[in-house]
């Protein structure tokens, strides 16, 4: 295609009205990168070697941060100058469980990989919306468009409403919410009583307490029963899982979550054996 035959902002907005994003034109059986995505300084000839990559990527230790004011300030510095030099960064120590964040990233897979018709309706370049779908926050700004589509969903300060989730995503992040919420709030009850020496016995509490563990174990054996689905569909419907090691991983995360329904399980029928025997 000739430079006269090229209109980039035509293509540019044709591009951004499918709503399909990147996803689309892979499904659309592409063979080749349409030109939008090509960046013109990417055509040079020289040829970059190993020996010239003496940077090291930015990584953050969040440690210790909850106590020091001092590290604190420090990390926030970091993190400030890795987003305006890098634009990415590596946090270590940020104590959020493997689990929650492998969960995370099944659901973001989910909501990509559906059918287009279905993530439309939340592809916007409103950035006042609080679940967003979208590719390429720069579309109509930068010298060439970027190879992916984003999500991303704001929990702070308010959740947004179960009718602005997709469906795909809306059951893990209000299960993984009451989850967290859950789990505070006896922390905090926990600590509570250990402060003022005092031993909870109370009829209230407790069938509070058999509620939430009964609940709390309903959405672990949904998890778990999902999961297993998925390495029942590898291994048995589609005769194997071809990621290796990854594959081994994720079984023994499946076993873990029903280990993990199991424990909660137990510990319900133990609060409620508590407020029968009054």
């Amino acid at each position: 295609m000739s430079t006269q035959e090229y209109d980039r902002e035509k293509e540019l907005k044709a591009f951004d009205d499918s709503k399909a994003g990147v996803k689309g034109i892979v499904d659309a059986g592409a063979t080749k990168i349409p030109r939008i995505f090509v960046h013109e300084q990417a055509r040079y000839h020289q040829k970059s070697g190993s020996k010239d990559c003496k940077f090291t990527l930015p990584n953050i230790d969040f440690k210790g941060i909850d106590n020091d004011a001092t590290l604190r300030r420090e990390v926030i510095e970091k993190v400030k100058d890795a987003c305006l030099n890098w634009g990415f960064f590596q946090v270590i120590n940020h104590n959020i469980p493997v689990t929650v964040m492998d969960e995370m990233i099944e659901g973001v897979r989910k909501f990509h990989e559906q059918d287009t018709e279905l993530k439309k309706p939340f592809y916007s370049r409103d950035f006042t919306r609080k679940f967003l779908y979208y590719s390429n926050f720069d579309l109509y700004k930068g010298p060439a468009a970027n190879w992916g589509d984003t999500i991303f969903c704001i929990m702070s300060p308010e959740c947004p409403e179960t009718e602005e989730m997709p469906a795909v995503c809306s059951f893990l992040i209000a299960s993984m919410g009451l989850q967290i919420l859950w789990s505070f709030g006896l922390a905090i009850l926990d600590i509570y009583a250990l402060a003022k020496k005092k031993v909870i016995h109370n009829a209230g509490l407790v069938s509070l307490f058999v509620v939430g563990d009964w609940v709390t174990a309903t959405l672990s054996l949904a998890a778990a029963a999902s999961s297993a689905g998925i390495t029942v569909l590898y291994f048995s419907d589609l005769g194997g899982c071809s990621f290796g090691e990854e594959c081994q991983k994720y079984q023994m995360a499946v076993g873990l979550a029903f280990l993990t329904w199991v424990t909660i399980g137990i510990s319900s029928v133990i609060m409620f054996w508590i407020l029968a025997a009054g």
